[in-house]
Parts: structure tokens; C-alpha cells; sequence
């Protein structure tokens, strides 16, 4: 079970690597980003790779579950067979997470809304 603290570290260091991406993200950037001392950081996670396996375990638990519901669909033959699940959630969560780069890239400046339906309607033809 983690902490309310440990929950947010782990919270704020995917968002920081989302946004500037892995070869970046150090507990000094994180601490910076949040607002925790780096010391306060290493009480919750003994180092930086500690922390790493954990936020990979956690993103590691949505593809599961991302697999899971492509797995359904599949099984109900509302999803192609043709190509595996893990493949598929990949597509999924990498598509999304250009499509929320490419608004950040872009200064905020398209509706994310508008774009999210457009990609979904994108991927349901791939599907």
C-alpha cells in the first residue's frame, strides 16, 4: 500500500516524464517540479530506479487493462483478431499520449476534445 506522498510522487514523475521524457527526469527536476525536497523524495523512494519500477508496474497495470478490454472485444469479434492485444494497447495509449504532446507542442491551441473524437474515430477504423 503507498502513501498519500508516495502516490503523488509517482503521479507527478509520470506527468514530468510525459512531458519531457525519461532521458530528463531526475529526482532534482521532480523535486522541482513538486515542490518536495529531494531528502523528502528518498524517504518514500529509497532511489531513483525504486521509483522508476514503480511507475513502470503502474503503467504497466493500465496496458493490462487496456489488454484486457481489447481481449473482450475481441472475444465478442467487435475488435480484429489479427492483431495481438498488447500491439493494440500500445497503438491505443501511444496515440494518445502524441495526441496530448501535439497540443503542448501547439501552445494549447486546438480543442482536445475535438481532436480526441477524431483520433477515436481514426482508431476504430483501425480496429
Amino acid at each position: 500500500m503507498q502513501t498519500k506522498r508516495q502516490i503523488q510522487i509517482v503521479e507527478s514523475s509520470i506527468k514530468l516524464i510525459a512531458t519531457n521524457g525519461i532521458q530528463r527526469f531526475t529526482i532534482k527536476n521532480l523535486s522541482k517540479a513538486i515542490g518536495i525536497s529531494e531528502p523528502k523524495i528518498y524517504r518514500h523512494f529509497k532511489n531513483e530506479e525504486i521509483l522508476i519500477n514503480k511507475i513502470v508496474e503502474i503503467l504497466n497495470l493500465h496496458q493490462a487493462s487496456i489488454e484486457k478490454n481489447i481481449e473482450i472485444g475481441q472475444k465478442d469479434k467487435n475488435i480484429r483478431t489479427d492483431i495481438d492485444k498488447s500491439n493494440l494497447a500500445l497503438i491505443f495509449m501511444g496515440s494518445f499520449r502524441l495526441l496530448v504532446k501535439r497540443r503542448e507542442l501547439n501552445n494549447h491551441n486546438f480543442n482536445l476534445k475535438q481532436e480526441e473524437e477524431k483520433l477515436i474515430n481514426s482508431l476504430k477504423l483501425i480496429v
